[in-house]
């Protein structure tokens, strides 16, 4: 009987070690490993080293076969806790092996298994993220292995490797060149490098690693092929083909909504030496086309585009010195919907004012006299999910400022345009207090005939004068005597802003605990300091005035 308790009790403990060396491989916290499954190389003559990572935890580890592989656990140097372990294969090729590694978390108890696979490599193959980089942009090329049943192995670190890089028609100049890993962006690691330090010490011993870092150099194709630098696999091999092209970009961006009749003068940009530049049209390397003639045109050498009828084109931009390297915009002829005006202030430079949004249309607008500040006008799409529309100068958009005696609006030159980014603007000036009107308006054709439909917008606009403070001196510093337990208050006034009564204003204190303001200008002192008082419009928060308070 006492045979028997005890054989069940072990296989009680049995289960629950089995069960607790399963369940951390699915859990989403507490101990566990990086990998659960590995597939290794047999020993070489260059050795494969891979780290295997473990975290939140401190383990032992422990294999099954110590003939076949080799673990040596990696310590922290502040609390000689190991969180890593090196593997590796120390037995040569002789079929397929299987054995496994163990981590056991010297605090929960709890243990992870990692199956690990040694096996031979039957494939390599070189793996990238595009076999198309930009001119002077870098390509990061990796080798990876597979054995005779296609699956991965889990690194190739330590192996040695050839590259080559050779021009696809012969007697060209190299389109690429190789950048040593060490001088490769991979190489800003803040120290913690891991596996690159490898890498980078057998490039520096005159061969390659699994590594290889390209940078484009000249428009073209070139050949890159690699080479596993070991005696019994030195067929192994492989090579591709990749393209050194001018990243290209188009202005406007894609997708564009235009008018009917619109002419739209794209601008072609690539990028040199990480720079966008603007490509002089005509370019004797770049055509340009479109997928639907009947929708739009386009100058095959100018990329001066011409919308004809509704409906969808695509505008192709190729660069001829690369087959299929090309730039398409989708261009869309709409029909619109609705049209806006926006305003926004600008300094006394002319300048935008940072960090002020533009203001839509609204029933009114106030400005300040002898501010200026910029109209924009917008115009949206019918059914595109309201798509501004792109307006170019064939479109006919109007603005009057309806010969008013308070405001005035002026054409925006096109060099301060082009400085600002400024599209279908104008600047408005404000001369003296009083109500004046905007109206915008766009002439377009509806259809096939010549009959136009016109949208328009107008735009009520109060001019302001500025809001004061009436303070009865030149000082724009007020003194409100404080004593304790004696609270001094002090009526301020102000003047501007289009204000009919003392509620058209809104007070502000920086410190309400040093000086409180009420809504009707009370101020009182509650301790000695300093406070700045801010008196602003109701109608427009830009138009304000602001006093030194002290106590």
């Amino acid at each position: 009987m006492v045979n028997l308790a005890l054989l069940l009790l072990s296989c009680a403990v049995a289960v629950a070690v089995a069960v607790t060396v399963a369940a951390p491989s699915h859990a989403a916290s507490g101990p566990h490993i990086a990998d659960v499954n590995l597939l290794l190389p047999p020993k070489m003559t260059f050795p494969v080293d891979y780290r295997l990572q473990g975290s939140d935890g401190c383990f032992q580890w422990s294999w099954d076969h110590h003939d076949i592989l080799s673990v040596v656990p990696e310590y922290n140097s502040s609390s000689k806790c190991s969180t890593s372990a090196r593997l590796q294969s120390i037995a040569p090729y002789s079929g397929r092996k299987e054995t496994a590694v163990y981590a056991a978390d010297l605090q929960t108890g709890i243990v992870i298994r990692c199956k690990v696979f040694i096996d031979n490599i039957s494939r390599i193959q070189i793996f990238h993220n595009s076999i198309k980089l930009d001119l002077e942009g870098l390509s990061t090329l990796r080798v990876r292995a597979f054995d005779s049943e296609e699956n991965v192995f889990s690194s190739l670190v330590g192996l040695q490797f050839m590259w080559n890089l050779m021009p696809e028609a012969n007697g060209l100049p190299h389109h690429l060149v190789n950048v040593p890993l060490k001088d490769s962006p991979l190489s800003d690691c803040g120290g913690l490098c891991g596996d690159l330090d490898i890498q980078i010490k057998l490039e520096d011993s005159g061969v390659f690693s699994d590594l290889f870092v390209v940078k484009g150099v000249e428009i073209g194709h070139e050949i890159v092929s690699v080479n596993l630098l070991e005696p019994q696999l030195k067929t192994l091999a492989d090579e591709i083909v990749l393209t050194v092209a001018e990243a290209m970009s188009l202005d406007p961006p894609s997708p564009v909504f235009v008018l009917v009749g619109a002419v739209i003068p794209y601008t072609l940009k690539v990028i040199r030496g990480n720079v966008p530049q603007v490509v002089t049209l005509p370019s004797p390397h770049h055509q340009w086309s479109v997928s639907n003639v009947s929708v739009a045109q386009v100058d095959s050498k100018t990329g001066l585009a011409y919308a004809w009828n509704l409906g969808m084109t695509a505008v192709i931009v190729e660069d001829t010195r690369i087959a299929g390297h090309v730039q398409v915009s989708s261009l869309n002829v709409v029909l619109p919907s609705s049209l806006y005006l926006y305003i926004s202030p600008l300094s006394s430079s002319g300048d935008p004012v940072e960090g002020i949004k533009s203001i839509p249309l609204m029933t009114r607008w106030y400005v300040v006299s002898g501010h200026q500040y910029l109209i924009q006008i917008k115009v949206f799409a019918h059914d595109h999910d309201a798509q501004e529309i792109y307006i170019t100068e064939n479109d006919d958009v109007m603005v009057y400022d309806n010969a008013s005696d308070h405001l005035r609006t002026f054409g925006v030159s096109n060099d301060i345009a082009v400085k600002h980014g400024w599209r279908n603007s104008k600047i408005l000036k404000a001369y003296s207090p009083g109500l004046g009107k905007l109206t915008a308006s766009l002439s377009y054709p509806s259809g096939a005939d010549d009959k136009k439909e016109i949208i328009k917008a107008m735009q009520e606009v109060m001019v302001c004068d500025k809001v004061k403070f009436t303070l009865g001196n030149e000082s724009e510093i007020i003194l409100l005597p404080w004593s304790p337990g004696v609270y001094q208050e002090a009526e301020l006034k102000a003047v501007g802003g289009c204000a009919k009564s003392v509620s058209d204003y809104k007070w502000l204190s920086s410190d309400t605990s040093t000086v409180s303001v009420s809504d009707f200008g009370i101020v009182q002192a509650k301790k000695p300091g300093k406070a700045t008082i801010k008196v602003l419009s109701v109608y427009d928060s830009l138009n304000y005035d602001e006093v030194m308070l002290l106590t």
